[in-house]
């Protein structure tokens, strides 16, 4: 179970159907973080990019992820809410860089292929273990490689008094995880990296894979 205030999630139906009423403010507030904190943890996200691609983002949110790309890639990112998309749009929508209000499970289904998954903190509303179903199945789309980034289930404080309760993940499971093709894994730890220190993402955690094409 995730919960944000009182709105409580169960099901990957129930965290869908959160994120597409969440209004603007929630996504910022959950972030709980000052836009330039926010905009370096996306920088190591997009760590995992070794050579300029196709990237895509499932639930990218109003597209922040588009300003750390390397060079000469272009992106798609996706999201089920409208409002999202629309600022997306405004601030970042250019050549090579489109949002689509879509939901992500219709892209899994779709025979897509990009050369590089980025995916980041997406899991905190859905259930455990859908979004380790979903880490193998964004792997399938991912022709060089992926990145996900989540909250380490390690440090997070256990207390009665929390107001908000996010799927995290475990990091020895999170480095077990089968992905077949996959020559390369690594987990970077936001405590391991100086800028983080005190802050939330000090927390985090952020899983990279390869395919042998990658270089």
């Amino acid at each position: 179970m995730s919960r944000w205030g009182a709105a409580v999630t169960r099901t990957p139906e129930d965290a869908t159907r959160f994120w597409a009423e969440a209004p603007r403010e929630t996504l910022y507030d959950m972030m709980e973080t000052p836009r330039w904190a926010w905009v370096e943890w996306l920088r190591v996200a997009a760590g995992v990019i070794t050579s300029p691609g196709p990237v895509f983002e499932p639930g990218c949110g109003v597209g922040l992820l588009t300003e750390v790309l390397p060079a000469g890639c272009t992106y798609y990112g996706c999201d089920v809410n409208a409002g999202y998309v629309e600022e997306a749009r405004q601030r970042g929508g250019r050549p090579g860089v489109t949002f689509e209000r879509r939901d992500l499970y219709e892209v899994l289904g779709s025979g897509e292929r990009w050369d590089w998954v980025v995916v980041t903190s997406l899991f905190g509303m859905f259930p455990e273990d859908e979004s380790y179903r979903l880490i193998g199945a964004f792997w399938d789309l991912a022709r060089l490689g992926m990145s996900v980034t989540t909250i380490d289930k390690r440090l997070i404080p256990r207390s009665r008094r929390l107001r908000h309760e996010f799927t995290a993940h475990d990091p020895d499971e999170l480095m077990a995880v089968d992905l077949a093709g996959a020559v390369r894994m690594e987990l970077r730890r936001g405590r391991e990296m100086p800028q983080f220190k005190g802050h939330h993402w000090s927390r985090g955690l952020a899983l990279y894979a390869w395919r042998e094409d990658a270089g």
